[in-house]
Protein backbone atom coordinates (compact mmCIF):
# COMPACT_ATOMS: atom_id res chain seq x y z
CA UNK A 1 0.00 0.00 0.00
CA UNK A 2 1.32 3.46 -0.63
CA UNK A 3 -0.56 6.38 1.72
CA UNK A 4 -0.28 9.76 0.24
CA UNK A 5 -1.07 12.67 2.83
CA UNK A 6 -2.45 16.12 2.20
CA UNK A 7 -3.59 19.01 4.30
CA UNK A 8 -6.55 21.19 3.75
CA UNK A 9 -7.70 23.91 5.77
CA UNK A 10 -7.52 21.75 8.72
CA UNK A 11 -8.51 18.50 7.37
CA UNK A 12 -6.10 15.49 6.63
CA UNK A 13 -7.06 13.58 3.11
CA UNK A 14 -5.18 9.85 3.32
CA UNK A 15 -5.19 8.05 -0.18
CA UNK A 16 -4.48 4.46 0.25
CA UNK A 17 -2.96 3.29 -3.57
CA UNK A 18 -3.65 -0.89 -3.33
CA UNK A 19 -4.50 -2.83 -0.34
CA UNK A 20 -4.97 -2.44 3.43
CA UNK A 21 -4.35 -5.71 5.29
CA UNK A 22 -2.87 -7.49 8.00
CA UNK A 23 1.24 -6.10 6.53
CA UNK A 24 0.07 -2.63 5.67
CA UNK A 25 -2.56 -1.53 8.30
CA UNK A 26 0.12 -0.83 11.08
CA UNK A 27 1.56 1.81 8.57
CA UNK A 28 -2.12 3.20 8.06
CA UNK A 29 -2.20 3.22 12.17
CA UNK A 30 1.06 4.50 12.67
CA UNK A 31 0.24 7.86 10.40
CA UNK A 32 -3.09 8.39 11.75
CA UNK A 33 -2.09 8.10 15.54
CA UNK A 34 1.00 11.05 14.98
CA UNK A 35 -1.53 13.02 12.87
CA UNK A 36 -3.90 13.24 15.72
CA UNK A 37 -0.99 12.95 18.30
CA UNK A 38 -0.39 16.04 16.20
CA UNK A 39 -2.95 17.79 16.52
CA UNK A 40 -5.45 16.91 13.38
CA UNK A 41 -9.38 16.54 13.97
CA UNK A 42 -10.85 15.66 10.75
CA UNK A 43 -9.85 13.10 8.11
CA UNK A 44 -11.05 12.15 4.67
CA UNK A 45 -10.38 8.80 3.70
CA UNK A 46 -10.31 8.59 -0.07
CA UNK A 47 -10.48 5.45 -1.23
CA UNK A 48 -10.77 6.33 -4.87
CA UNK A 49 -7.59 3.90 -5.24
CA UNK A 50 -7.97 1.72 -2.64
CA UNK A 51 -8.83 -2.09 -3.86
CA UNK A 52 -8.98 -3.65 -0.62
CA UNK A 53 -9.28 -3.71 2.90
CA UNK A 54 -9.40 -6.39 5.35
CA UNK A 55 -10.34 -7.06 9.02
CA UNK A 56 -6.77 -5.20 10.28
CA UNK A 57 -7.27 -1.95 7.69
CA UNK A 58 -11.23 -2.13 9.08
CA UNK A 59 -10.08 -2.23 13.03
CA UNK A 60 -7.67 1.00 12.33
CA UNK A 61 -10.05 2.80 10.48
CA UNK A 62 -13.01 2.59 13.37
CA UNK A 63 -10.09 3.22 16.30
CA UNK A 64 -9.49 6.24 14.48
CA UNK A 65 -13.02 7.12 14.32
CA UNK A 66 -13.45 6.78 17.76
CA UNK A 67 -10.42 8.39 18.89
CA UNK A 68 -11.53 11.73 16.12
CA UNK A 69 -14.63 11.54 18.11
CA UNK A 70 -13.35 11.83 20.99
CA UNK A 71 -11.38 15.09 20.31
CA UNK A 72 -14.70 16.51 18.80
CA UNK A 73 -13.29 15.64 14.96
CA UNK A 74 -13.96 13.30 12.60
CA UNK A 75 -13.72 11.19 9.91
CA UNK A 76 -15.47 10.71 6.35
CA UNK A 77 -15.07 7.93 3.66
CA UNK A 78 -15.02 9.27 0.39
CA UNK A 79 -14.73 7.84 -3.57
CA UNK A 80 -15.74 4.25 -2.47
CA UNK A 81 -15.22 1.57 -5.47
CA UNK A 82 -17.62 -0.62 -5.50
CA UNK A 83 -16.09 -3.37 -4.25
CA UNK A 84 -14.42 -1.32 -1.32
CA UNK A 85 -17.82 0.22 -0.50
CA UNK A 86 -19.88 -3.63 -0.29
CA UNK A 87 -17.25 -4.60 1.93
CA UNK A 88 -17.48 -0.90 4.66
CA UNK A 89 -21.70 -1.57 3.80
CA UNK A 90 -21.30 -5.54 5.17
CA UNK A 91 -20.17 -4.39 8.66
CA UNK A 92 -21.74 -1.62 8.95
CA UNK A 93 -19.64 1.16 8.55
CA UNK A 94 -21.48 3.31 6.26
CA UNK A 95 -23.77 3.70 8.74
CA UNK A 96 -20.84 4.43 11.38
CA UNK A 97 -19.47 7.29 9.21
CA UNK A 98 -20.42 9.86 6.69
CA UNK A 99 -19.86 8.67 3.03
CA UNK A 100 -19.43 11.02 0.13
CA UNK A 101 -19.24 10.38 -3.91
CA UNK A 102 -16.27 12.70 -4.15
CA UNK A 103 -13.38 14.55 -2.39
CA UNK A 104 -15.34 18.24 -2.08
CA UNK A 105 -18.58 16.18 -0.53
CA UNK A 106 -16.17 14.79 2.18
CA UNK A 107 -15.00 18.11 2.91
CA UNK A 108 -17.87 19.84 3.19
CA UNK A 109 -19.30 17.43 5.54
CA UNK A 110 -16.37 18.14 7.54
CA UNK A 111 -16.12 21.39 7.59
CA UNK A 112 -19.97 21.21 9.10
CA UNK A 113 -18.53 19.09 12.02
CA UNK A 114 -15.93 21.83 12.98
Amino acid sequence: MLLNQELRDSCLILRPTGRIDSMSASQLARVVSEQIEAGIKHIVLDCSDMEFINSSGLRVVLLAGKRLKAVGGGLALACLRDMVREIFEMIGFIALFPTAVDLDDALQQMERTA
